[in-house]
């Protein structure tokens, strides 16, 4: 959080996986950072959020670019940072991954990974998009 406290610029998405969002409100929080535009997904979960399902299988391809659409205006320009959970168990346990979906999803929108940055269990993909998706 620091890290994106520091480097996200005011124009910035931040694109939260729904694993790190208590952690990343705790400290955003902490931090005095307000984090925003923010946006948290809501696919991938492993276990227990309240009011949704979670577990095996519940996280498709198909879901999560749902959930991305939704969520993204198909216009945006500038850049956008991926923020997720690194660690194998977490994914081999949902059976879909969604960091990497949602990768080859910015991908198809004309986005270009920057500098790919690895913190214990955490990484942090930023992508710049020109805009120019159909």
């Amino acid at each position: 959080v620091r890290y994106l406290r520091k480097n996200v610029g005011p124009s910035d998405l931040v694109l939260v996986h729904p694993s790190l969002q208590e952690g990343f409100l705790l400290y955003a929080a902490m931090q005095g950072w307000t984090a925003k535009p923010v946006i948290y997904g809501d696919t991938g979960w492993p276990c227990c959020p309240r009011g949704r399902p979670a577990g095996l299988d519940i996280s498709t391809p198909e879901k999560i670019r749902h959930d991305l659409d939704s969520k993204i205006p198909r216009d945006f320009r500038g850049r956008i940072w991926l923020f997720y959970t690194n660690r194998p168990l977490h994914w081999e346990y949902v059976r879909v991954e969604d960091s990497k979906l949602w990768q080859n999803y910015f991908w198809s929108r004309d986005c270009r990974p920057e500098l790919y940055i690895r913190f214990a269990n955490l990484g942090l993909t930023p992508m710049t998009c020109a805009g120019n998706s159909p």
